[in-house]
């Protein structure tokens, strides 16, 4: 059976109340039933407890994020009823604990999202265990296309009960849209917080996301707690449980909170970022305004959003209220003021104008380039012996020699550092709404070490992340098109390469063949303005960046550089908003990380208590809000900003 409903009308008691009746007096594991998370697994296993004990029905939850002891036992006490997500099932089935041949019931609720969260191959690991003849049911709020050939699949002739339109949402929810900026989203959302005391919920795209909501939320005085996949289960189900009891106010969570999660009086849904699946909108929505009762439910668009938008309203078959931005609100100037400050903090001296408008995140690679550390020094045997072989053997010939008093280092840049540093800057981008990366390089001169640097990230661009970027190149050649759809291959060209006309054919071909190339590979999934949604990958000579991050820094927002580079650009940045006594500064891997200060050890002023301790602490206070200690973070960095504006300061702020 395929079952719909709006969300909020009951589902779990539709399937949850059937199967105790059948299964009182029955023994053995005869029912199984697959959530997409732990919060609705463990709500569902609440909701058996509640209703299964006077009949002598019990359950168990099998979830990820904690110990697998007591989840074998459950299955070696064949309690009736197991609620598992699919993932921690399969691991019971891989370690043979889990047994499930006399299951009689299969339900997966929210059906949609698990194969959405790509459980198909678990679940289809799942099925073969389970006897032929049994009861399938899957439930939703959606019901996508994919759903429907996965139960032609796994059901004989399912029935499809709707008690609701697919897509319907919460009756008693009064939806409204808010057109706005990126930049006025935790402004509206404070605004917004300030004007009663409901509890709210606030759905973020991403993990990162989350963590920066909350922080803002934090910073203005209200109790907020997160939840997230980054989160361990104990973090998750003490802020549910928090803001259950109101010990919360506020709860800022990605969508593994959108689905079945069952709170009393929610007052308030805000969908902080629209989603990318239409129906996520629908379960969001449906937090709210649950049994009969009412409540809000906002969203905040902005404009590489329109088009998401769209897709939800054609979703729900109607058009979502527009409501109008309080830009006049006190609450929300104050954090639009406050945010527009960006890392400069309120008293630190400064020697540009704007030291508001740098807003730069670099990354460079720490193990590469000279940093490698590989250098001989003059006169060594070591040193001559490699001067002797590369002008006696790879330069022999050849105009270029090294002269024999040089000391020689060797600045090795490679494509797997390379790959790794600028696939880390994208997510980053991906992750924080960034808009930007920017590839920072010497190839004019380094052809083959920081061209190919150049080369290298741009190859990790289009091939991993082709439908979340566009290059710069590509946003002209689309761009192009835009204002002249009657614009031919060798016009737009003209138009990327000023003077091609002088070039030679070889290289006009070229050209001709990239543009093409990129209108005919991306032109559909890119074009009529969807480039501008994407993130912008550009690069940039050095030179030159030493110039734009203080004549034009608002355009820039993710460097990705090799080590020699970043170290010069990132203390240029930093003497933008305080200098190296401030900066913080992080080394950051694949599986450890070290905070330390940006600006080493002096030996000439130990003991004399006069070097900025701003550097450690805001490192910190990098190390808290890495590791999610968000509290303690605001804690520290809103004390030293106290303390620069009382001017009880080191030298260095005088």
């Amino acid at each position: 059976m395929i079952g719909i409903a709006a969300t909020g009308t009951g589902k779990t008691a539709a399937f949850l109340l059937p199967i105790i009746e059948r299964l009182a007096g029955q023994t053995g594991t005869r029912a199984l039933i697959l959530a997409p998370t732990r919060e609705l697994a463990l709500q569902i296993g609440e909701e058996l407890e509640r209703f299964g004990r006077g009949r002598h029905v019990r359950g168990g939850v099998v979830i990820g994020g904690v110990g697998m002891g007591a989840q074998a036992q459950a299955f070696r006490d064949k309690r009736e009823v197991i609620v598992a997500t699919p993932g921690r099932l399969v691991d019971h089935l891989q370690q043979g604990t889990a047994r499930l041949d006399q299951i009689q019931i299969l339900v997966l609720d929210e059906a949609d999202r698990m194969l959405d969260m790509g459980f198909k191959p678990q679940l289809t690991r799942i099925l073969q265990r389970l006897p032929r003849a049994r009861q399938t049911l899957l439930f939703s709020a959606t019901m996508a296309g994919e759903v429907e050939a996965f139960a032609a699949a796994s059901c004989r002739s399912p029935v499809r009960v709707e008690v609701a339109r697919s897509g319907t949402t919460a009756a008693r929810a009064e939806q409204r849209v808010f057109l706005c900026s990126q930049e006025e989203k935790t402004p509206l959302l404070l605004s917004l917080l300030s004007r009663d005391a409901l509890s709210t919920l606030v759905f973020t795209r991403t993990k990162r996301r989350a963590d920066r909501v909350a922080k803002g939320v934090e910073r203005a005085g209200i109790k907020v707690a997160r939840i997230h996949a980054d989160r361990s289960q104990g973090q998750r189900r003490m802020a549910l449980d928090g803001f259950k009891d109101g010990t919360y106010r506020v709860l800022v969570a990605t969508d593994i909170a959108a689905r079945g999660i069952d709170v009393a009086e929610i007052g308030h849904v805000v969908n902080f970022d629209l989603p990318h699946v239409p129906e996520d909108y629908v379960h969001r929505v449906g937090r709210t305004a649950r049994a009969a009762a009412s409540g809000l439910a906002s969203a905040f668009c902005a404009p590489d959003e329109v088009a998401l938008l769209r897709d939800i309203e054609r979703l729900v078959r109607a058009t979502i209220p527009r409501a109008d931005v309080p830009r006049d609100d006190p609450a929300f100037a104050a954090e639009l003021a406050r945010a527009g400050e960006g890392r400069a903090h309120q008293g630190v001296p400064s020697p540009v104008k704007h030291p508001e408008k740098l807003d730069i995140v670099l990354f460079r690679e720490n193990t590469e380039d000279v940093y490698a550390g590989i250098e001989f020094k003059e006169g060594s045997q070591e040193c001559e012996r490699l001067i002797t072989f590369l002008n006696d053997d790879l330069l022999k010939g050849g105009k270029k020699k090294i002269r024999t008093d040089s000391g020689v280092g060797i600045k090795p840049i490679s494509i797997f550092g390379t790959k790794r540093l600028v696939r880390y800057a994208i997510r980053y981008a991906l992750e924080t709404g960034r808009k930007t990366v920017t590839l920072v390089h010497k190839g004019n001169i380094q052809k083959f070490t920081e061209g190919a640097f150049r080369e290298w990230g741009y190859e990790v661009a289009t091939q991993e992340f082709r439908d979340q970027i566009v290059t710069e190149r590509e946003s002209w050649i689309l761009g192009n098109l835009e204002s002249n759809p009657n614009l031919t291959v060798e016009q737009n060209a003209a138009m990327i390469e000023p003077g091609l006309e002088f070039g030679s054919p070889s290289f006009r071909e070229e050209l001709y063949a990239e543009v093409k190339s990129v209108i005919d590979s991306i032109g559909k999934s890119h074009g009529n303005g969807q480039w501008k949604k994407k993130i912008l990958i550009n690069d940039r000579i050095a030179d030159s960046i030493f110039q734009q991050v203080i004549i034009r820094p608002d355009e820039y927002s993710i460097l990705a550089c090799p080590n020699l580079n970043g170290d010069y650009i990132s203390d240029a940045c930093a003497a933008q908003v305080g200098g190296l006594g401030i900066a913080p500064g992080a080394n950051i891997g694949d599986g450890y990380a070290v905070f330390e200060a940006t600006h080493g050890t002096a030996p000439k002023y130990a003991d004399k208590d006069v070097i900025n301790p701003g550097s450690v602490m805001l490192s910190g206070v990098m190390l808290f809000d890495f590791i999610g200690w968000i509290e303690a973070a605001r804690l520290i960095e809103n004390s030293l900003e106290r303390t620069i504006q009382q001017k009880f300061v080191t030298y260095d702020f005088e």
